[in-house]
């Protein structure tokens, strides 16, 4: 079993820690926000801010290491800080949530063991944008009614016909 395990912040008002727990490649399990003391509004409101920032470059961090593993070189052509601006832009235009960025690694996580088992190359160099922003289209649709994907394709300027080719992949 391997477990990452951070102290992101501590202060007198709150204290957060976030742990990631994987035993298989198909498995991820995000624990722990524990607020130490009662606050005010202002400190609430700080720290949700604050908390969501951190949220985001966390699953940013596990995208990349995940796709570090998956591709060689990944790391040439995205950063942590590339995923975290992606995941800002989707909770700013889509109000993308914490949980559905969660879906996301785990769905990625189990797409690369997938493709690893099966001896496929389906992810590369060439590809690594487009399927981030199938890989956000797939985790919204497992979580919410309605998707549109031609909001992704007008917004990220890839046809329709390849978000959905990609999509059944």
């Amino acid at each position: 079993m391997k477990e990452d395990c951070q102290n992101v912040k501590e202060s007198p008002n709150f204290s957060i820690q976030i742990a990631s727990t994987s035993s298989d490649a198909d498995k991820i399990s995000i624990e722990q926000v524990q607020i130490t003391r009662s606050s005010s509004d202002a400190d609430k409101i700080s720290f949700a801010k604050w908390f969501d920032s951190n949220c985001q470059q966390f699953l940013a961090q596990k995208i990349f290491d995940i796709l570090q593993g998956a591709v060689l070189g990944a790391g040439d052509v995205i950063s942590v800080s590339s995923i975290t601006l992606f995941f800002k832009y989707l909770k700013q235009s889509i109000h993308m949530l914490f949980e559905e960025g969660i879906i996301a690694v785990a769905l990625l996580q189990r797409f690369v063991s997938k493709q690893t088992t099966k001896k496929v190359k389906t992810l590369n160099l060439q590809n690594i944008g487009t399927m981030l922003v199938v890989l956000v289209i797939v985790s919204l649709k497992t979580c919410r009614e309605v998707v549109s994907d031609s909001f992704f394709a007008k917004e990220f300027d890839i046809l329709p016909a390849v978000l959905n080719q990609s999509e059944t992949a």
